[in-house]
């Protein structure tokens, strides 16, 4: 941006100039019309028009472009979204699979089961043979 400020007070040093070094009167003729002026100002108006029918020419080119710019601008954040959110899905997934690799936790402290009672057997008299 500065640049272009740069280039444009260079070309406005320019046109001063050349306005107070051509001070000439000259006539200009177009059609039916007859005009007097300066010669520097009859080539700054040129010069002027020229430029305009310049950006009037290239203003379609100028607006489609910033039009398609803003587009794919729309379209980089949808897609930086998506992708946020299916790198979100992907780290869920992974702590999922994490958890179901993972070794079964083991206690730290030994669990010391309470002992089974004894089982009440009923003796049954024994036919012994005599």
């Amino acid at each position: 941006m500065q640049f272009l400020i740069i280039i444009a007070l260079l070309i406005a040093v320019i046109a001063v100039v050349f306005a107070l070094q051509n001070t000439a009167v000259v006539t200009i003729t177009f059609l039916a019309w007859t005009v007097d002026g300066s010669l520097a100002l009859v080539v700054l108006l040129a010069v002027l028009t020229g430029v305009l029918i310049s950006v009037f020419v290239s203003l379609p080119s100028i607006v489609k472009n910033r039009i398609a710019a803003s587009n794919r601008k729309k379209k980089i954040n949808e897609l930086t979204n998506q992708v946020n959110k299916l790198e979100e899905k992907l780290e869920a997934k992974q702590q999922e699979l994490d958890l179901y690799q993972a070794p079964p936790e083991l206690p730290l402290e030994p669990v010391l089961e309470e002992p089974l009672p004894p089982e009440k057997t009923t003796q049954t008299p024994s036919i012994t043979e005599e």
